[in-house]
């Protein structure tokens, strides 16, 4: 019995893990959460459809979704770009994996991309989630505020959702990497 079979069955369920809190994190509206002295919280989101930012009155106001892309920071875009590019990297790791377990006969020659897909999956998780770590701090400068009150920003499980999904694709790295030496030993 060849125990590459057993590690693609292994690496498809981490990938598949890391796919749905990439999408999780992606599409849920807590990656920053605006907070003010009196204890208000308002979350948003990295696309603008589940954008929200403090208005005049200090209730949420939605963000301008003609406008959206081009009021981003450069991080901002650095950031939704990196995660669009994790999510199609990640159907593309689940597409080759499923490939790989069809291909009986040349297994041990087809199954070498998973680890460059996990790596390319590591490498854009972690793009987003540093490069929005490090400058949420500077989120509220990219925001009028016409309430000076809201001072604070952090940020929120989406981006931890993200962080999750990160340490996945990186166990992947060594769950394929560990596949294809167990492919190449047998037939």
């Amino acid at each position: 019995m060849c125990f590459s079979g057993i590690g693609q069955i292994v690496f498809g369920i981490i990938m598949i893990a890391c796919f749905v809190l990439t999408c999780a994190s992606m599409f849920s509206d807590n990656w920053r959460t605006f907070k003010n002295n009196a204890e208000d919280t308002i979350k948003s989101g990295i696309f603008s459809f589940n954008c929200h930012i403090p208005g005049s009155n200090g209730a949420a106001q939605s963000c301008d979704s003609s406008e959206w892309w081009n009021s981003l920071k450069t991080w901002e875009k650095v950031t939704v770009v990196a995660m669009c590019l994790a999510v199609a990297t990640e159907l593309l790791c689940l597409a080759w994996n499923l490939f790989a377990c069809f291909a009986c006969c040349c297994k041990k020659y087809v199954i070498h991309p998973l680890t460059l897909f996990a790596t390319l999956v590591a490498i854009f998780l972690a793009v987003g989630v540093i490069v929005y770590g490090v400058n949420n701090k500077d989120a509220l400068d990219n925001v009028n505020f016409n309430n000076g009150e809201w001072k604070k920003t952090e940020v929120g499980y989406s981006f931890y959702l993200a962080v999750v999904a990160l340490v996945l694709a990186v166990v992947d790295i060594f769950v394929a990497g560990l596949t294809v030496c167990l492919a190449e030993k047998c037939c």
